[in-house]
């Protein structure tokens, strides 16, 4: 494991390199396969290497005070200079990525140390690298131990000649594996001395000098954690799932309806409030979930799927959903991060012949994201755990659940993925990355080679909305006439058939999406569905599909029930202004009443308050559909996410506001963007019940000061005759 820093590097390079001379010895393979790995570590660092052999030509004047042999000043200089010439090291000073950094200093005359004590054993062995003329014995070798830790010690004592900016501290992780040590774990690790001492001083204080307990007292163990270990979560700030209300819950809606109907309230009246703190919209404090694909089956009956081929004389260009793809491949099959992604390249380079590019549209993942609520559903309770260091040859994590559920990972596969596509040679298809990884900084469209593309620089958050604008780029500019779109997004399918019509009045004659996984994947041919559904109804299905549930929103009926109720009739306006009008709400509350009650209801209801007056007085209260209040509050959130991917083209070149969400319906909760509840309860001045024993005359009297008539509740359900206060 590596920690913080390297301040006891002498000590422990002494300490490993006694300890190696006592196991086994290693054979030729391992030897050169460890020989090669230090000189490709000491390429990258190719300006220390030469600090090292500098030091080691200023430094012999001073061998008698190291008491180091000419021969061994000899093993290092002919050391250094056969792992790394002075042609590659002076290449390396010239990058101005590289810095001088104190530490590796100490790093890379361990280095040197461990292959010198590897080709000086008693075995003669084959070398590539190094060629040493001379073989040291194991008191040799001890003595040269211990002379590398006086040569630590030597450089320590003139401090650090180079000025070093560390600007990322690399955190406590496994060298192998690249897993990153839980911070509170690597915390623990890291501070046990220190722990141990203030431990030590309290069990002092206590037991010797203030003698606050007995020397008997037992001594609580003190482990510390293991470097895999996970420390325990602690209790959920966001309740992810509906809880089960309890018989006291119930007990008191009802108690809360009775004293309501006391005061003088109707039970019509009463309904059109939240007597219950929970609402069907949701689980827990979560959007409820639902089942999207669900509209694509809805749609695909009417569509000839026999009509794909891979062989077209049509322009062509393929825009791949990169993460969506990702989660369908059997990652444990690969051995590498880079295997898969240049798998998932490849796949996209054969799905048709002869395509001309190939853009591969990656996620966001920001802070204040809409989604948040939808990937804390799927991540769990999982807690997840960053790779360091992440690179093309990183190993196939073990554990998926906890490298999906880490957003760094997330971000550093985007990277990832941006510099493979960089550093890719030029083939016989353009292949495009794009993606924006900060709130800070949008990343520019790159293609192999380097090559950037301002035409698709847009600080769209998602991939399913992102690709639109590179099917805009790729019919307008390139002039496209047939686009593959590989994701099994249903947002991405009813995002594009609202813009399918506007694509073919470009000129684009064809549009496929590669849906499904595994056996059941298939082509979508978009423009039929575009001319099976009619233009209307296709620019109204995702209004449709966004008000009955998405990654975004709560679920609200079902997808069936969305497309047989006539959207075109009430969400034809829907969304499409800068502001939500009270015309345009009352129909998508109306559109949504029958949506909820089922595609085969009957009923005549126009609001959600009228139509809690039609369910079955069998019914609890729990099973009622939800009021007036929280279905607006709904639309509310529905009208802001379908503006926003109606004016998607319009605005894709602008910063969008990560706080806006805040004016349409959603909070801010535990640092998290949740959709508001948009509850209304019973008024609280309406609940309030007296204790009094007395007159009630004063303004002690709760009922009396909330402006509330006593009743039968109040007085601890005692009977009082002297209440002034009752009502009659």
């Amino acid at each position: 494991m590596q920690g913080d820093g390297l301040s006891n590097d002498g000590d422990a390079t002494e300490a490993t390199l006694d300890t190696e001379m006592d196991e086994d010895e290693p054979t030729g393979e391992q030897v050169e396969n460890q020989e090669l790995s230090v000189e490709l570590d000491l390429v990258v660092h190719g300006h220390v290497l030469r600090s090292v052999r500098s030091f080691c030509e200023d430094m012999s004047p001073t061998i008698t005070e190291l008491h180091l042999t000419e021969s061994e000043w000899e093993d290092i200089s002919n050391l250094v200079c056969a792992l790394k010439p002075a042609d590659i090291a002076t290449k390396c000073l010239q990058s101005d990525q590289l810095t001088a950094e104190f530490e590796l200093l100490f790093h890379k005359i361990g280095s040197i140390t461990n292959v010198l004590n590897l080709l000086t054993t008693n075995h003669p062995m084959k070398h590539t690298v190094c060629h040493l003329q001379h073989a040291l014995s194991t008191t040799r070798r001890l003595t040269f131990n211990q002379n590398v830790a006086k040569l630590l010690d030597f450089v320590l004592e003139r401090q650090n000649p180079y000025s070093v900016m560390v600007n990322v501290p690399v955190p406590l992780h496994n060298l192998l594996t690249k897993l990153a040590v839980d911070r509170e774990v690597a915390a623990h690790l890291i501070n046990c001395l220190k722990n141990g001492e203030r431990v030590y001083c309290s069990y002092r204080r206590e037991r010797l000098v203030e003698k606050t307990k007995k020397m008997s007292t037992t001594i609580s163990k003190r482990k510390l954690p293991q470097f895999n270990e996970q420390p325990p979560k602690t209790p959920a700030t966001i309740l992810k799932e509906q809880k089960e209300l309890s018989s006291k819950d119930m007990a008191e809606a009802h108690r809360s309806m009775d004293i309501a109907k006391k005061r003088g309230m109707n039970l019509r009246q009463i309904l059109t409030h939240n007597v219950l703190s929970a609402s069907p919209l949701f689980d827990g404090d979560l959007p409820a979930h639902v089942n999207k694909s669900k509209l694509v089956g809805e749609i695909e009956p009417g569509l000839d799927l026999t009509q794909w081929s891979q062989k077209s004389t049509l322009a062509t260009h393929v825009v791949v959903d990169f993460m969506s793809k990702m989660r369908q491949m059997p990652l444990a099959q690969f051995p590498t991060l880079g295997a898969v992604i240049n798998a998932i390249i490849t796949s996209a380079s054969c799905l048709c012949q002869e395509s001309d590019f190939i853009h591969l549209i990656l996620d966001s993942y920001i802070e204040m994201s809409l989604k948040e609520g939808e990937r804390m559903r799927r991540t769990d309770s999982t807690t997840g755990i960053d790779i360091i260091g992440m690179n093309r040859d990183t190993p196939i994590p073990q554990q998926l659940d906890k490298f999906w559920a880490s957003e760094e990972n997330k971000r550093n596969l985007q990277l990832l993925v941006r510099d493979m596509v960089c550093n890719r040679a030029c083939g016989n298809a353009t292949i495009i990355v794009s993606s924006v990884v900060s709130d800070d900084e949008v990343l520019p469209a790159k293609a192999a080679g380097g090559e950037e593309f301002p035409n698709l620089l847009n600080w769209i958050e998602e991939a399913d909305a992102r690709l639109v604008v590179h099917v805009e780029w790729a019919v307008c500019v390139k002039q496209c006439k047939r686009v593959v779109i590989v994701s099994n997004d249903t947002d991405t399918f009813a995002l594009l058939l609202y813009y399918t019509p506007y694509f073919q009045a470009l000129g684009m004659k064809e549009i496929w999406q590669q849906y499904g996984t595994g056996e059941k994947r298939r082509m979508l041919p978009l423009h039929q569905a575009v001319s099976q559904l009619g233009a209307p109804l296709a620019k109204t299905v995702i209004k449709a599909h966004i008000l009955t549930g998405d990654d975004c929103m709560s679920k609200v009926g079902t997808k069936h029930a969305a497309m047989a109720s006539d959207p075109v009739q009430y969400l034809t306006n829907f969304g499409e202004a800068d502001t939500l009008s009270e015309q345009d709400t009352a129909l998508a509350e109306k559109y949504l009443v029958p949506v909820w009650a089922g595609a085969r209801s009957t009923t005549t209801a126009e609001t959600f308050d009228h139509l809690e007056n039609y369910t079955s007085a069998r019914a609890g209260i729990d099973a009622l559909p939800p009021t007036s209040s929280v279905i607006r509050g709904h639309i509310h959130r529905g009208a802001f996410l379908v503006h926003r991917a109606c004016q998607l083209l319009a605005t894709a070149d602008e910063c969008e506001a990560r706080l806006e969400p805040m004016e349409h319906g959603w909070e801010k909760h535990f640092g998290t963007l949740l959709p508001s509840k948009c509850l209304k309860p019973l008024p609280p001045s309406l609940l309030t019940i007296c204790k009094c024993a007395g007159k009630c005359d004063t303004r002690r009297c709760g009922c009396r000061s909330a402006g509330a008539l006593c009743i039968i509740f109040c007085h601890g359900k005692i009977d009082n005759p002297s209440c002034k206060n009752l009502s009659h």
